[in-house]
């Protein structure tokens, strides 16, 4: 996918009936025309037509502990278990998730809230554990493993200080300028796959696995593929310049076989990372170290898919936010074996709402949570597939943040 030089209003008619969606969806759709399976309207938004990029910097700062800003915490939520720790799979209900369009047929809802400064979680979902594909969505996974090896090898050592290369050659890059060509599809040094694929590399292809597993407990996952195209570096090495030495050599000339992960594993994965700072040791991912870390954060808020800001937008609450953080990375792709297109999408979320309401008369609840959605479609047609694909994800999107921000 690539982004767009040209974009639909961001700001779109709200129906009358805020739950009429499918008067929602027809709305979106509407905004498809012109678009085709190589670029969509909100898909390939971009985030250069995004009110958030601005914020993008700030990201970090906002996650960590100490800048949470106090908020009244929803009513039972303090009877939700703690974030579990790594590998610990948890308690996640199948049935409230049921206003998702039939088209949604995996999903995995995360909502945190924090008391005591321990972050609680309730965890909801669709056929949430069954492993499917989730095309470039699973791209994350490659860029925090990278990190986490990296801080464990060398731990006072920042990524963004070191180079990657490949083998013997003058050129290199420093990490974050792979990693925003990964989520943002610019394009400044070469393809998102092609990337995406070099940075694979890094592991074995049951190294990465097997790392994944560990941390989400999830023993029925398959990552061992690639991205559908050769890598930008064959034979990538992580250099520290300022100490003249490789901290990681390429494990692997391919990764052949399948990715094949669940949404809970994408949703475990997104909001570890987001939620890292604030996380015991026996939760958080193993390695990374606070210098790194913000180096995903930024490279996250990049995602040229922005349906979170489609949907803040329509349901007016976009002018209600505080210090908003959006992470997120989308996937796309026509499956022959399946003869369907898919679209997925992850998604992390937080700011402040200071809407006042009658229940809620100070405003200032702290909405953060964590999501991510698998659509499928099959009429024989892949451009108008992806339209429908593209303008479904974003009702459904929409529906998801009207349920948290009414419910919690």
């Amino acid at each position: 996918m690539s982004c767009v030089s040209h974009s639909p209003p961001l700001t779109m008619p709200i129906p009358a009936d805020t739950n009429d969606y499918e008067t929602l969806f027809q709305t979106y759709f509407s905004q498809e025309a012109g678009y085709n399976a190589d670029r969509l309207a909100f898909l390939d938004r971009g985030i250069v037509h995004s009110p958030y990029q601005s914020d993008i910097p700030a990201y970090p700062d906002r996650l960590l502990p100490g800048a949470r800003p106090v908020a009244i915490a929803p009513i039972g939520t303090d009877q939700w278990p703690p974030y579990p720790d790594r590998g610990q799979p948890p308690d996640i209900h199948e049935n409230t998730l049921s206003f998702l369009h039939p088209d949604i047929q995996h999903a995995c809802l995360c909502v945190g809230t924090w008391h005591a400064q321990t972050l609680h979680t309730q965890w909801w979902g669709r056929q949430a554990l069954a492993p499917v594909e989730f095309w470039s969505a699973t791209k994350i996974i490659p860029l925090i493993y990278l990190v986490a090896q990296a801080n464990s090898q060398a731990s006072d050592t920042p990524i963004d200080t070191c180079l990657i290369r490949d083998h013997q050659s003058q050129s290199a890059y420093r990490f974050s300028e792979l990693a925003d060509d990964v989520i943002s599809y610019q394009q400044r040094l070469a393809t998102s796959n092609a990337i995406a694929h070099s940075l694979k590399l890094f592991a074995t292809p049951i190294a990465l696995e097997s790392w994944l597993k560990d941390l989400t407990g999830h023993p029925h996952l398959t990552f061992q593929g690639r991205y559908g195209e050769p890598p930008f570096l064959s034979a990538p090495e992580l250099y520290d310049p300022h100490r003249d030495r490789v901290l990681l050599y390429a494990q692997a000339a391919a990764h052949t076989g399948d990715n094949t992960v669940s949404a809970y594993d994408l949703t475990r994965v997104l909001s570890n990372l987001a939620w890292h700072p604030s996380l015991p040791p026996s939760a958080q991912i193993p390695g990374l170290q606070p210098h790194s870390w913000p180096a995903l954060i930024t490279a996250l808020g990049t995602d040229s898919a922005r349906y979170v800001d489609l949907a803040l937008a329509t349901l007016g609450l976009a002018p209600h936010l505080r210090s908003p953080v959006i992470l997120s990375k989308m996937g796309f792709g026509r499956s022959s074996l399946r003869d369907r297109s898919e679209l997925s999408y992850t998604v992390f979320g937080q700011w402040l709402d200071t809407r006042v309401r009658p229940a809620f008369p100070t405003g200032n609840r702290l909405r953060t949570f964590c999501c991510t959605l698998l659509a499928a479609k099959d009429c024989q047609d892949p451009d108008e597939e992806a339209r429908i694909l593209d303008a479904r994800m974003a009702t459904e999107v929409t529906k998801v943040l009207h349920w948290l921000t009414t419910e919690f």
